[in-house]
């Protein structure tokens, strides 16, 4: 009876250190670098514990599971084996990141032909589905000028071939050959894709969204554009000669796009227009002459801009006004809203929420829109007591009550004493993702505060923005006296992730190693995915070196645009090579082991033990 109690405790044992090793084997990629050294300290005392309970206790593995003091030698054993893999942190900080090959030039283009291979890639997007979509040059065999562009997006490891110039464009004639493309493309969750291309037909452009293997037709340049009186066609797919975003696509299979129109009855008041529905059925939105929602009669669209589009159809654009009441202090208006019932958000000439009565909005940016209907958007004020120092703002919340998120003048989160913020800026536009929260970049001022230390990146709820990034600080990743010197508008994931580009700072640095590519991530803090001059392994240890702007990275205002980051922390980018080649490539970040994990380790302990005092 009393061996099989002793085998009972082996097999406990051996549970214990099962689970166990899960546990570090997930945490194998976490480094908190302020646990290292106590570690080692610590590893020192629980190992001496360890040998001498374990080595001088006579039938060493039989005593110490026969003892009644087992629950101590097993927690040894659990301390020890935890001091192993603390002393190992620093080492294991290296494999947070695992990178991948989507495609590198040199090789055979997908679907393309025998003797085709990629000669250019540009910057991909990324999905929730494990998939990347990108824009390929090629070269090779009865490649020409005609035929040499094509758009790619699938699977990390098997993207293939969507649509090729000089190839019948999907769903069309035999005359309707491809000639290029002006943007995308763009690619839900649902493996979906969308872009704009030209015709040789009518030599036209053309708006194709749909399935990887078979996108259609979805609206083209001199067709009929829905809602609109008989002989009313589309233009062009360009709300201003400067405007060449692609289709926005959600993952329900809709769509949204901005058009000029052409035909009976066309001015410039009524030229204009948002469209957005199911891929083979657009809907009109809103239209330059039509009634602005939410506004007094007799007031206007003059102007509409690029739509944002969420999962449930929702529609977020801003745009001009103009008629019955309307002055330069009151022309311009934020709306979103499902598509047939936009509302008004905000108006220039309104009070803004979160300042002062006398505030007032005085221009704002094109929205950022989430699926759970809130928007993100920066504003510039006037009024009583706004000047220069504090007319910039950015503002995120559901569109009855946005939130005063940032404002210029007021203080600065994470900043000590007298730090504000000194701007906003307009061009980087905040991003917003489906948690609510909001992540943008600011220029600081005030006591201690330097042009070597007055940028920095912020992301959180309205509420409650943090620091993510500050120049002037340690550039993760890197040598010391390293430091961020300025950031590009950051990437955020709905778990609450930012990526950006960073320009650094320091000693030793040249146009060839001056910038990079970072995460910050909630629990695991900064971390380097990518530097210019550095080597990279593109694949069976053939090392190559990152050129100067050799890194392509997407950021997006939320998942449903033009993204380079995924909701699971996984990136995709384009890395430019010294050598002249170039390839598309992904980075995933591995989590901390969680909460629960801890718990079902400590829940087999407690199993454990008592099961070892009732067999004593």
């Amino acid at each position: 009876m009393r061996s099989r109690c002793v085998e009972q405790r082996i097999e406990h044992v051996v549970q214990l250190i099962a689970g166990l090793s899960v546990l570090l084997v997930r945490a194998s990629a976490v480094c908190v670098s302020e646990l290292i050294d106590a570690g080692r300290v610590f590893s020192h005392v629980v190992t001496c514990c360890f040998a001498q309970s374990w080595l001088f206790g006579g039938d060493h593995l039989k005593s110490a599971l026969t003892a009644r003091n087992f629950p101590a030698h097993a927690l040894l054993l659990i301390l020890f084996a935890a001091s192993v893999y603390v002393i190992d942190a620093e080492e294991a900080a290296a494999s947070q990141i695992k990178f991948g090959v989507v495609a590198i030039t040199g090789q055979a283009a997908p679907g393309a032909g025998t003797g085709v291979t990629y000669l250019y890639l540009d910057a991909p997007v990324i999905n929730d589905a494990g998939q990347v979509g990108y824009p390929a040059y090629l070269t090779g065999v009865d490649v020409a000028r005609a035929n040499d562009r094509a758009i790619y997006a699938g699977p990390f490891a098997a993207p293939q071939l969507v649509s090729r110039a000089g190839d019948v464009a999907p769903g069309m004639s035999e005359g309707e050959i491809v000639l290029g493309y002006f943007s995308g493309p763009i690619l839900n969750d649902a493996g979906q894709v969308a872009y704009h291309a030209l015709l040789e037909g009518r030599r036209s452009a053309a708006i194709f969204a749909g399935p990887l293997t078979g996108p259609q037709l979805m609206s083209r340049e001199g067709d009929a554009a829905p809602g609109t009186p008989a002989g009313v066609k589309y233009s062009s797919f360009f709300a201003s000669s400067f405007n060449t975003d692609p289709p926005v696509v959600n993952d329900s299979g809709q769509a949204a796009y901005c058009a000029k129109l052409i035909g009976s009855g066309l001015t410039s008041a009524n030229d204009t227009a948002i469209y957005a529905g199911l891929l083979g059925s657009p809907q009109l939105v809103a239209r330059t002459g039509d009634a602005a929602p939410g506004t007094p009669a007799g007031v206007k669209y003059s102007s509409v801009g690029t739509p944002a589009l969420n999962d449930a159809g929702w529609v977020a654009h801003v745009a001009g006004l103009t008629g019955s009441g309307v002055t330069s202090a009151n022309d311009e208006a934020l709306f979103a809203g499902p598509g047939g019932a936009l509302q008004l958000v905000a108006r220039k000439g309104d009070n803004a929420p979160g300042v002062p009565a006398s505030v007032k909005y005085e221009a704002l940016s094109p929205p950022a829109l989430n699926d759970a209907g809130q928007v993100a958007y920066h504003a510039v004020l006037t009024g009583s007591g706004v000047t220069v120092a504090n007319d910039r703002a950015i503002y995120a919340g559901s569109r009855t009550a946005p939130q005063l998120v940032a404002r210029t003048g007021d203080a600065a989160p994470g900043m000590p004493a007298g730090v504000t913020y000194a701007s906003l800026s307009l061009s980087l536009l905040p991003v917003l993702n489906d948690a609510g929260q909001v992540a943008y970049t600011a220029r600081l001022k005030g006591s201690g505060v330097t042009a070597s230390n007055d940028a920095a990146v912020y992301a959180g709820l309205p509420g409650a923005p943090h620091l993510i990034a500050r120049e002037g600080e340690p550039a993760p990743g890197t040598p010391a006296g390293i430091t961020y010197a300025s950031f590009l508008t950051p990437a955020l994931n709905d778990a609450g992730q930012t990526a950006f580009l960073a320009r650094l700072g320091g000693d030793d640095l040249t146009e060839a190693n001056s910038d990079g590519l970072f995460v910050s991530d909630p629990v695991l803090g900064g971390l380097l995915i990518v530097r210019e001059g550095d080597l990279f392994d593109v694949g069976g240890g053939d090392l190559r070196t990152i050129a100067n702007n050799g890194i392509g990275f997407l950021a997006g205002r939320s998942d449903d645009m033009s993204t380079g980051l995924s909701n699971d922390g996984t990136l995709a980018f384009r890395l430019i090579f010294t050598d002249g080649t170039n390839g598309i490539f992904t980075a995933t970040i591995v989590p901390e082991p969680t909460a629960m994990a801890l718990l079902v380790v400590a829940g087999l302990t407690v199993v454990c033990c008592r099961s070892l005092r009732r067999c004593s």
